[in-house]
C-alpha cells in the first residue's frame, strides 16, 4: 500500500519533466508578444511627395540653354523667376526672355509678362504682352507677332494664339481674332475681323 503514492509522484515528477519546457517556451512566447504590443514601434522615415500642383524648386535670375544632338543652341530662355512643377515637367518663367536660333540660323526672340516651357524648351506659352519676333534676313523681311497669348515652337518656326493678334511683316500690318504661323509650311492664317494695312512697294 506504501508503493503507490510514490509510483504516483514520480509519475508526476516524469510528466512534469516532459511538459515544462514546452511551458516554459509558451510563457516565453506569450510574455514576448505582450512585449512587442506594449511598445510602440519605431517611427518609421518618410519622404513626404511633392502636390502635383506645387513646385519642387524656385529659381531667382532664372536662365538655362537648350542645345541639339550635335551640339548646336537651339533655345536660351531667361527670366526674373522661375518654378518648376515635377508632375508635367513644366517651368513657369516670371518676366520670361527667348532666343532661339533654327535650324538654318535665322533668330527668333520672344518677350512676354510670364511664360510656360516643358523641359526641352521646345514649346513656349507667352502670357500678357507677349512679342515674337523673327528678324530679317537676305531673303525675308521682319516678322513681329503681337498678342496677349502667343504660342511658339521655336525649332518648328510656329507661332498660333486664339486670342487677338497683331501680325508684322516688315512695314505691313494684319490683325485678326485667330493666327496659325507655319513659316516651314509658308502658311499664314488670320481668321476673324481680319484688317490689314499694305504699304504700296518702294519704287526701283
Amino acid at each position: 500500500m506504501s508503493q503507490k503514492p510514490k509510483r504516483s509522484l514520480r509519475y508526476r515528477l516524469d510528466r512534469l519533466s516532459v511538459y515544462g519546457p514546452v511551458l516554459v517556451m509558451a510563457a516565453l512566447a506569450l510574455g514576448t508578444y505582450w512585449l512587442a504590443r506594449s511598445v510602440p514601434s519605431a517611427a518609421q522615415p518618410s519622404v513626404e511627395p511633392i502636390p502635383v500642383d506645387e513646385p519642387d524648386y524656385t529659381i531667382t535670375e532664372f536662365a538655362t540653354r537648350s542645345y541639339d544632338g550635335t551640339g548646336r543652341l537651339t533655345v536660351e530662355l531667361f527670366g526674373d523667376t522661375a518654378k518648376h512643377y515635377p508632375a508635367k515637367d513644366l517651368l513657369v518663367v516670371d518676366r520670361l526672355r527667348m532666343r532661339a536660333v533654327t535650324e538654318d540660323g535665322r533668330i527668333i526672340t520672344a518677350t512676354a509678362n510670364s511664360g510656360t516651357t516643358n523641359g526641352d524648351s521646345s514649346e513656349v506659352q507667352l502670357h500678357g504682352n507677349a512679342v515674337v519676333v523673327q528678324l530679317a534676313t537676305a531673303t525675308s523681311p521682319r516678322l513681329e507677332f503681337r498678342g496677349e497669348e502667343l504660342q511658339v515652337w521655336p525649332d518648328e518656326e510656329r507661332v498660333v494664339s486664339d486670342l487677338p493678334v497683331e501680325l508684322f511683316r516688315g512695314a505691313d500690318r494684319m490683325t485678326g481674332q485667330t493666327l496659325v504661323y507655319d513659316k516651314k509650311q509658308q502658311t499664314t492664317e488670320i481668321d476673324g475681323r481680319v484688317r490689314s494695312t499694305i504699304q504700296p512697294a518702294a519704287r526701283p
